[in-house]
């Protein structure tokens, strides 16, 4: 990935090689594929990691979930850049003054075949 990307990653995420990018609709896809690695943030309504993996079941997981997620938002690029040098800026959908977008976001979610495991255990 790039430094752009990588300058809009949540500011929840431990650092580490695994980042949640400030795309995250809150699909649950990560929580539910490595609950050990990602959380959810309730206020924001997104997932972070908020444990990197320490085995390589752990790794498999992450991978898996980065894979899986419908809107590229996890990224393992972590490594390349300076955590301390770059801090993360407050996601453009989650400022006050943008909370509109948030709500097309997770509407956009809704309609598409994003998240399945969702709908079908719903």
């Amino acid at each position: 990935m790039s430094l752009d990307t990588f300058k809009n990653r949540m500011a929840d995420n431990v650092r580490g090689r695994f980042y949640v990018g400030d795309q995250c609709l809150d699909c649950d896809l990560c929580r539910a594929v490595a609950p050990e690695n990602f959380a959810r943030n309730d206020e924001g309504g997104y997932s972070y990691v908020n444990k990197q993996p320490q085995t390589a079941e752990e790794e498999a997981r992450c991978r898996e979930a980065l894979a899986g997620c419908c809107t590229e938002t996890i990224h393992d690029d972590g490594f390349d850049f300076d955590w301390a040098a770059i801090p993360p800026p407050t996601p453009y959908h989650l400022r006050p003054e943008n909370q509109t977008a948030r709500a097309r976001l997770r509407e956009q979610e809704r309609q598409h075949d994003c998240c399945k495991h969702k709908k079908d255990a719903g």
